[in-house]
């Protein structure tokens, strides 16, 4: 991970001031109180304590054997996924591996939903280890809805052994009230906080101050027991050579108090120790070098020593002594002191403390305080590094955001900021913001450096072609052409190898798949080497893709169970590149007949593309799983998915999208020999084919196979077998000559059950068997199921004649024709079905196993629900009833 994106260490552990705070046993007790609840609320206002309790707390559940985690939360956390990456980590730091991957997920393109996000964690917490309490400090800075959201899910779905201790300066926008009623939630209120006049005499004592008891008291009073006017007090009276009418000076309310404190300490404070605080205070964490930078003295180590020791609201966020934090009380009282001063002088230390963090890596840090001080055109140079940072790690919502930043006039001069917003638009599905943003990159590219021009000119081609894909499954050909490799050279890693992807799209599209191939294994080897996780992950999915068109789902299933396996030591699961994985997997899983698992890897794949955003990709997903869903028996679960796919290609103008879903509802009708309903729909695929992709592209083979497969299948519910024959062929011919053996398997089994229906049995049977014979050694179920009436009696033909992937195939078709039918008999699995079949033909575990790329182990569990479904206790009786219920044979 590139080191601007870590999240700062000391967030993680309880701050510390130089010296031991005053125990307080009364409030460190009650965190035994915990066991009994789920969730710790700890509410008082600024300074009264609260981080101070908390961090007792840290340390008293620390040394009685739980696991504790700590979170500082601060403003720059007040953003979904920078808060729950920060969240994750403070929990990584007592648990090593907790969460490992969410975080990539987190920083992922469009942001992740409430919901998804609950389930991961609730996943994650529900481990069996020991008790873990997470106390989260300053809670109240977050202000965004949907972490509330996040949170209040988290905490009603928390295991018995989790405790979540919040500390804020008010009550945080959570449904609490339902722990409250059951007494599972422990408060503790301002009241509980202010300081007893105990704890009051003992804090006064230990400062040292030669007050009366009537002084001690009269203090007490007048600050209300508030922690931090007690130690602002200690300060005063301590430089006072009158403690005694110091005391009695003390009046008003709080936030008069903190007002008189605020100017006393820091007027008494000598002016080049005034200077330091003021200048300082537009820092967010310091150190001396940081420090030495932005005021331009040489003893600023000295000085945060000085200051860490006279506990003078300086924070320390290591045990090293290297990192510190002001009090934000006081932080905002010198920032109030800074603005006094002329423009300038501000602009000036921002400046100085952005090229410090520059200069030391922390660029996104760099681009904060550039901003903060006015420095605009610094922050975009800045953002056009950053920014290809970002790109390459797939963090299109982090991008968005940042060159939302950048003012219009100022991003539009450059380039580079409109080709990286226009990858931002895309991947967050804003396809005409893309555009606009494109057109713009042109504009300024043609007033600049040639051959950056030149090199933005060919990134901006394979943009426009990655856009077309997502919208039409086509890339077009403008730009395409053999020297785009060689004008991609002084390009990012990641858009070079996203250049050999685009061109694998158009020569996949032209029915060059080898030649695809190699473009793909470029782009692996590309982008590997940069650590892309967007263009890794994409090229193998489309590598997995070509052997899906090649008819080889297992070879297919294997490639993408690599790639996801890849993506997982990555850290990359959650990206939308594994998402892209996921969904091919599913799709060949389907050919393959392993519908549970099928839809299980399309279900992971559209939460994740549900919560980065990705629509284009989203609504093909739905569709697939829809698919699945449909094969199941689910009709109810599949009519949802396509509604939900044809409202997002309607509403995004995602054409490819609207195709998909028409198809499948064509053929689901063809399934169901409603040519009433098919043929409408079958219309409306040759009329999104008729509309044409995006302009410059052209409509490829696939796209014109797959509809005339379905208008095959038409022909052959509709008694014209002949007409059916005829197309099967050329369908055939076309898809051999691309390699697209899948379609080539798809035609043959029409054309047998055309010439079937011809009574042609002789030319059907050998027909079918060299279609079988193609599909058997990759075990391609799907291309034969719904096919007609009578490929089934084809099927038990070869099976009877000894054919060793005809049973399987034929256990699947019963199984097909039976979810067709609504009789899902006993709830039985697609690969229980197939286990069944294999078994009635007298294969031992082992084989079974050979067959299905199983363990024998895997086997014995499948038989275990086989027999509980059939409720029977050996294979012999299975066999038996599996045939009565007519499962097999």
């Amino acid at each position: 991970m590139d080191k601007e994106l870590k999240v700062i260490p000391t967030l993680l552990c309880p701050p510390g001031s130089g010296r031991t705070p005053l125990p307080r046993a009364r409030l460190i007790d009650r965190a035994d109180e915990l066991a009994g609840s789920h969730v710790a609320l700890v509410i008082g206002p600024a300074g009264a304590g609260k981080t101070t309790v908390l961090a007792q707390w840290h340390g008293h559940l620390h040394d009685r054997g739980n696991d504790v985690a700590w979170l500082s939360v601060t403003g720059l956390a007040d953003a979904f996924h920078r808060f729950f990456v920060q969240f994750i980590a403070a929990i990584q730091r007592c648990r090593p591996g907790f969460g490992d991957g969410l975080v990539e997920w987190l920083e992922s393109a469009a942001g992740v939903s409430p919901d998804d996000l609950v389930y991961a964690l609730a996943v994650e917490l529900s481990e069996p280890e020991r008790r873990l309490v997470v106390l989260i400090d300053d809670y109240h800075e977050i202000t965004v809805p949907e972490i509330h959201t996040a949170m209040d899910q988290i905490i009603r779905n928390l295991p018995a052994n989790v405790n979540l201790v919040i500390g804020a300066r008010h009550r945080p926008p959570l449904g609490l009230a339902r722990l409250r009623t059951e007494g599972r939630m422990l408060e503790i209120d301002w009241q509980e906080l202010q300081f007893s006049l105990n704890e009051t005499r003992a804090f006064l004592r230990r400062a040292d101050l030669p007050l009366s008891a009537d002084q001690v008291t009269a203090l007490h009073e007048r600050t209300e027991g508030w922690a931090a006017g007690l130690q602002l007090a200690a300060l005063s009276l301590a430089e006072s050579c009158d403690p005694d009418a110091a005391a009695r000076a003390f009046s008003g309310n709080q936030a008069n108090v903190a007002d008189y404190l605020m100017e006393d300490v820091y007027g008494r404070q000598p002016e080049r120790v005034r200077e330091f605080l003021r200048d300082t205070s537009i820092l967010d964490r310091m150190n001396p070098a940081l420090c030495a930078a932005v005021c331009d003295r040489s003893d600023a180590a000295a000085m945060l020593e000085t200051l860490d020791q006279s506990r003078l609201f300086v924070f320390r966020l290591d045990d090293q002594r290297t990192w510190y934090r002001y009090h934000p009380l006081f932080r905002e009282f010198l920032q109030s002191r800074l603005l006094r001063l002329d423009e300038y002088h501000r602009r000036t230390l921002h400046e100085r403390a952005s090229r410090w963090c520059e200069d030391a890596g922390a660029t996104s840090e760099a681009i904060d305080y550039a901003l903060r001080g006015g420095l605009v055109e610094r922050a975009a140079e800045l953002l056009r590094g950053y920014g290809r940072i970002l790109f390459r790690a797939g963090r299109f919502k982090e991008l968005r955001l940042r060159t939302e930043q950048i003012p219009d006039e100022i991003r539009a001069r450059s380039p580079t900021l409109c080709a990286l917003d226009a990858w931002a638009f895309a991947y967050l599905g804003d396809f005409n913001g893309a555009r606009r943003r494109l057109a713009e990159a042109e504009t300024a590219a043609a007033t600049g450096d040639a051959a950056q021009e030149a090199t933005l000119g060919a990134e901006i081609c394979v943009l426009r072609a990655a856009l077309s894909v997502i919208q039409t499954d086509e890339p077009g050909s403008s730009g395409l052409n053999a020297d785009l490799a060689d004008r991609l050279k002084g390009a990012d890693p990641a858009v070079r190898a996203f250049g050999y992807v685009v061109m694998a799209y158009a020569s996949r599209s032209a029915g060059h798949l080898e030649e695809a191939e190699r473009s793909l294994e470029q782009a692996v080897e590309i982008s590997e080497a940069a650590g892309s996780a967007l263009v890794t992950l994409l090229a193998h999915f489309n590598l997995g893709t070509l052997d899906w068109l090649r008819g080889r789902p297992t070879a297919t299933a294997s490639r993408l169970q690599s790639a996801a396996s890849l993506a997982e030591r990555a850290h990359w699961q959650h990206t939308m590149g594994a998402a892209f994985v996921r969904a091919q997997l599913g799709i060949a899983l389907h050919d393959a007949d392993r519908l549970e698992e099928a839809e299980t890897e399309l279900t992971r794949a559209v939460a994740i593309l549900e919560a980065t955003q990705a629509f284009g990709f989203l609504g093909v997903a739905l569709v697939s799983r829809a698919a699945v869903r449909w094969s199941r028996g689910n009709k109810e679960g599949a009519d949802a998915d396509l509604e939900n796919a044809e409202l997002l290609g309607a509403s995004r103008g995602i054409p490819r999208v609207r195709f998909r879903a028409t198809l499948v509802r064509a053929a689901m009708a063809l399934a169901q020999g409603s040519l009433s309903d098919a043929d409408p729909l079958i219309a409306a695929t040759r009329s999104h084919l008729a509309d044409g992709p995006a302009e410059g592209t052209a409509a490829g083979g696939e796209r014109l196979e797959q509809v005339a497969l379905l208008e095959t299948r038409r022909e052959l519910v509709a008694g014209r077998p002949a007409r059916a024959l005829g197309s099967a062929e050329d369908i055939a011919d076309g898809a051999a000559a691309s390699g697209r053996m899948r379609s080539w398997v798809a035609a043959y089994a029409l054309k047998a059950e055309a010439l079937a229906s011809w009574r042609r049995w002789d030319e059907a049977q050998a027909t079918l068997a060299s279609a079988v014979d193609q599909a058997s050694s990759e075990r391609l179920i799907l291309p034969f199921l719904n096919t007609g009436p009578n490929l089934g009696r084809l099927v038990q033909s070869l099976a009877e004649a000894g054919h060793a992937f005809a049973p399987l195939l034929a256990g699947s078709m019963r199984r097909a024709a039976r979810h067709r039918e609504g009789d899902d008999t006993l709830g039985m699995q697609s690969r229980e079905h197939q286990i069944l079949c294999l078994m009635e033909q007298g294969l031992s575990n082992g084989e079974i196993g050979q067959h299905l790329c199983l363990s024998g182990e895997t086997i014995k569990w499948y038989l275990k629900g086989i027999y509980r479904k059939l409720d029977v206790h050996n294979r012999t009786a299975a066999i038996t009833r599996a045939r009565d219920l007519g499962l097999i044979g």
